[in-house]
């Protein structure tokens, strides 16, 4: 296993001491010991550890729940949640913060080494996803065609600014709107509403296209003639998830 530098948040100090003697015997190191979830947030905000190994049952005003989810949010490290409670309303508690590792007191070295690698694991694998995330979002950002991703139920998870400045719609407002609401669609001919034809919710396993004479109608009620080009969006089991659309303005005719 890899050295790592945790942070141990224990009010009680035998048990801290002991915890902190089995790390080292696992071959890591302790940054530093604490006994209130404020001094845990403290400490984790100048040490930066790897892990923090946080005792849910914290005096003082600040649980351990709550420094745990502190410290998530605005730092980023993992946390394991070392408890002697094992009923359902703390286990509850403890789950809303989405904690990467949970063990019961008393616990064996094998237990909580296996738990740590498991979590640095997950810990990794997560990062390693929005990272990726970032990166396509980024991409479709850059591109000059408008580029909106629905769920399968149609609902808009994605707008970019291409996307933003012909609909009129900003993405932080159309986020689960079904992508209808916000790219009303007509036959150019007829004036018939193309809705049924447009932003199909049940995607197909292969590309399809927009009608031909198709007005798409902006937030301003603007008339645009569009072309566009739906594709399924799949995950590493070859599953569709959802749909991106690429979508351009062309001439009048």
């Amino acid at each position: 296993m890899e050295k790592i530098n945790i942070l141990i948040v224990e009010d009680e100090t035998i048990v801290a001491l002991d915890i902190e003697s089995r790390m080292k015997k696992l071959g890591h190191s302790v940054c530093g010991i604490v006994t209130t979830g404020q001094a845990g947030i403290d400490k984790a905000t100048e040490k930066r550890p790897d892990l923090v190994l946080m005792d849910i049952q914290l005096k003082g005003s600040i649980s351990g729940v709550e420094a745990a989810r502190q410290i998530y949010t605005h730092l980023e490290i993992p946390i394991i949640y070392l408890t002697a409670n094992a009923d359902v309303d703390t286990f509850n508690t403890a789950k809303t913060t989405e904690p990467l590792g949970y063990i019961l007191k008393p616990f064996k070295d094998k237990e909580l080494s296996y738990t740590i690698e498991l979590t640095l694991a997950q810990y990794r694998a997560q990062k390693k996803f929005k990272e990726s995330a970032q990166w396509l979002a980024n991409v479709l950002q850059s591109i000059a065609d408008a580029v909106i991703t629905t769920d399968l139920n149609g609902r808009v998870t994605f707008m970019n600014s291409a996307a933003e400045d012909l609909t009129g719609w900003q993405q932080s407002n159309v986020y689960d709107k079904h992508v209808t609401e916000i790219f009303p669609s007509f036959h150019r001919d007829t004036n018939s509403i193309l809705e049924s034809q447009v932003f199909k919710t049940q995607p197909h396993d292969f590309m399809v296209s927009l009608l031909e004479k198709t007005i798409f109608v902006t937030k301003n009620s603007t008339k645009i003639p569009i072309r566009y080009n739906g594709a399924p969006i799949k995950d590493n089991a070859g599953k569709i998830t959802g749909i991106v659309w690429v979508l351009q303005e062309i001439a009048a005719s």
